[in-house]
């Protein structure tokens, strides 16, 4: 055990996170950032989960990187991922026309 870890508690919190807003995007072939797919984002949102739905999605979580059809984290139809990184940041392409339902909430 490493007595840093060790010696310094954290709290924890034990009340359920909000969900402070839903979207459905409609991701293209071509990239954009998830504030512009979903029209805002929510205030107060630090965790969006992020569904495919129909089709495959790239998605790259670093503002400085633009996902191609290529590139960029995979999600495939049905998977889910949970973005808890600058949700400003987050970027979103599909080969074809693909529907991602994404979820925003408070905490992790």
């Amino acid at each position: 055990k490493t007595p840093a870890l060790v010696s310094s508690a954290q709290p924890v919190i034990a009340t359920p996170r909000t969900c402070l807003g839903m979207a459905q995007l409609s991701v293209t072939t071509t990239a954009a950032t998830l504030a512009s797919l979903a029209g805002t984002i929510p205030t107060g949102a630090v965790v969006c989960e992020l569904q495919a739905d129909g089709g495959t999605v790239r998605v790259s979580r670093v503002g400085s990187i633009t996902p191609t059809t290529t590139l960029g984290y995979r999600l495939d139809d049905g998977a889910v991922l949970v973005v808890d990184s600058t949700l400003a940041d987050v970027r979103l392409i599909a080969a074809a026309a693909t529907k991602v339902n994404a979820v925003f909430f408070d905490r992790v």
